[in-house]
């Protein structure tokens, strides 16, 4: 038997060998690449899953956490009203307004009275404007019930404010001021004198009242979650 004859079948073997040779490396490349990008979906996928929980962590924390400050400023605010609309003056309340050039004393004192429930609301200006500060967030979170509830407070303060000032500028020595409009102006300083003057019907308490009912209605579910 020759040389080619005996190198012939063994070109073929090497030839056939180098074949499946590439063909495995290109198998084998193409299995890798497959699983690589396979990992690479999972680990997209997992990572996505993941900033998805975060978002979702974040954003029920900054809604606990509100709803946590919101209702506690609610039970603050109708402790407050309910104290600056307390018709009783204590100590020298009511001394801190400027009195007018030739006020009797008389009149500086009747002026003072009227002063007193400004007076208390002028002190805690911090307070009212970190809590009225938080009713966009409020809105934003907890929608249309949250917008009523500070508009109802707002309103309150805002009654409060106006009645005060009234009483303090048109009180004089003559009495001019409507009889009327000074019971109205003083039921919405004196929660004591709206429930005498108005059957019980003090409507800046009402309004407090269902502004605090409104706020619990959205905030409890929050906070009882993680109870």
């Amino acid at each position: 038997m020759d040389f080619a004859t005996l190198m012939g079948p063994a070109v073929v073997a090497a030839g056939v060998s180098g074949v499946i040779t590439v063909v495995g490396m290109l198998i084998t490349k193409s299995t890798t690449i497959g699983v690589h990008r396979e990992k690479i979906q999972a680990d997209q996928e997992l990572a996505r899953q993941k900033f998805d929980y975060d978002k979702q962590q974040a954003i029920f924390k900054r809604r606990f956490e509100l709803a946590e400050q919101i209702l506690t400023d609610a039970y603050k605010f109708r402790s407050l009203m309910n104290y600056v609309r307390n018709g009783a003056a204590f100590g020298n309340e009511g001394s801190t307004r400027q009195a007018a050039e030739q006020e009797s004393d008389n009149l500086k004192h009747r002026r003072d009275v009227y002063f007193v429930p400004l007076e208390r609301l002028i002190r805690e200006n911090d307070f009212l404007g970190a809590m009225f500060a938080r009713s966009d967030a409020s809105q934003a979170h907890f929608g249309p019930n949250a917008k009523e509830a500070y508009a109802l407070m707002q309103q309150s303060v805002t009654r409060v404010r106006v009645a005060s000032s009234m009483l303090v500028e048109k009180t004089n020595e003559y009495a001019t001021m409507d009889a009327k409009l000074i019971r109205k102006l003083e039921c919405d300083i004196w929660a004591g004198m709206a429930e005498v003057e108005d059957d019980g019907k003090d409507r800046i308490t009402a309004d407090i009242e269902t502004a605090v009912a409104l706020i619990e209605e959205i905030c409890g579910p929050v906070l009882k979650w993680l109870g």
